[in-house]
């Protein structure tokens, strides 16, 4: 199945509506996407100025997700400020998943997600991620890591299953319940 990001449009109505609804309790803590037509054709328009752009992710015809970009990463003049105590990390990644129908085209995709060319669309677009392939020129806006304070984690205590687990809990109690 080809996965395709198309400019958001009002031909997706329905499925956008139909997963904000499916979803409100995830997200009702951080954003409140539109969850009517009115309020979702409003939406549309916003997503096309220069400033606000949103892209549909699609696999074959059917809405999974959507990405939007903002000042932030369309060169606006906007700095980020990190905080002094360190900042988390994440590190991106590409996986097979086991019993996959299409196990010769997933390699393949690995293969090329992996290149030069590959990695150099996310900085084309203005998404300053570090490639991990070490041939990309890197543009002046990303950040050099030697420069940036990250955080020391404790990856044997934090990256044991129990202690993920009782995490996970927490927050599902704390801050996922709305309570």
């Amino acid at each position: 199945m080809q996965i395709v990001l198309e400019a958001a449009s009002l031909r997706h109505a329905d499925a956008f509506i139909a997963a904000v609804r499916r979803s409100r309790k995830l997200h009702r803590q951080w954003v409140s996407p539109p969850s009517n037509l009115a309020a979702f054709r409003e939406y549309v328009q916003a997503k096309r100025s220069p400033a606000h752009i949103s892209y549909f992710v699609l696999a074959g015809d059917e809405l999974v997700g959507v990405i939007n970009i903002n000042e932030i990463v369309r060169g606006f003049p906007v700095e980020p400020v990190l905080p002094c105590e360190g900042v988390g990390y994440e590190v991106g990644s590409v996986a097979i998943i086991k019993g996959t129908r299409n196990l010769d085209a997933a390699k393949k995709f690995v293969d090329w997600s992996l290149t030069a060319d590959a990695q150099q669309i996310g900085l084309d677009v203005k998404e300053y991620a570090i490639p991990t392939n070490r041939s990309v020129p890197l543009p002046a806006q990303v950040p050099k890591l030697t420069d940036i304070k990250v955080i020391n984690y404790d990856f044997a205590k934090y990256g044991a299953s129990d202690t993920r687990k009782r995490l996970l809990e927490r927050w599902e109690k704390e801050v996922n319940s709305g309570k």
